[in-house]
């Protein structure tokens, strides 16, 4: 990561039983990392029939591109709010 590489904070809390939340959790990621990650799982959920048959490793290297612009467009559109 460089110095001037563009960083994205987020802080999320998770629900506990009961109505009670907990403390707010934060992270601060690069954008690229954001990309990558959210490409992966937008990947992994139009793939689910195939039940973990084929690892996401055989295939991945042939859909990155397309689901890496997709999620970049996802993540500009939210930022943009």
């Amino acid at each position: 990561m460089t110095e001037n590489e563009e960083k994205i904070w987020i802080e999320y809390a998770i629900p506990k039983p009961k109505g009670a939340i907990k403390a707010p959790r934060r992270i601060t990621i690069t954008r690229q990392e954001a990309i990558e990650c959210m490409a992966r799982a937008m990947f992994e959920w139009q793939r689910p029939g195939s039940r973990g048959d084929v690892p996401i490793e055989d295939v991945w290297q042939y859909e990155k591109c397309g689901f890496e612009n997709l999620a970049e467009a996802a993540l500009d559109a939210l930022l943009s709010l």
